[in-house]
């Protein structure tokens, strides 16, 4: 009789945490492919003054930033409102600072981290 109610509940539970784990690799490509897009700009534009400009790391340096920071603008979302003066972009506008935010975090934790081992 029990046996019945344990196996469902295990059931649910296996259930759940397929979903979870689905969800959590489809948000993780997701990030990654937006950042290998900021990546790539950013990298492209940086070869492409090294390759005008010979060894000039600070505008190499500055381009990519720049191009970084367009594609970033570019996948911004404008103010739409709906039929009561609400924002209907707001929420992907904050969803997408929070996940520049921790690709931010994550990239500097990064480079700290290789700077103490060198």
């Amino acid at each position: 009789h029990k046996a019945f109610y344990i196996e469902e509940l295990e059931d649910q539970m296996k259930k759940l945490h397929e979903d979870r784990a689905s969800a959590i690799f489809e948000k993780r490509a997701a990030n990654n492919d937006d950042e290998m897009i900021e990546v790539e700009a950013a990298v492209k534009a940086a070869t492409s003054v090294l390759s005008r400009k010979g060894d000039n790391m600070e505008a190499a340096r500055s381009a990519a930033q720049d191009a970084f920071a367009s594609v970033r603008k570019q996948r911004d979302f404008p103010v739409k409102l709906d039929e009561f003066g609400g924002d209907l972009n707001r929420e992907k506008r904050m969803k997408m600072k929070v996940m520049v935010e921790a690709r931010q975090r994550r990239r500097s934790k990064a480079f700290d981290s290789k700077k103490l081992a060198s």
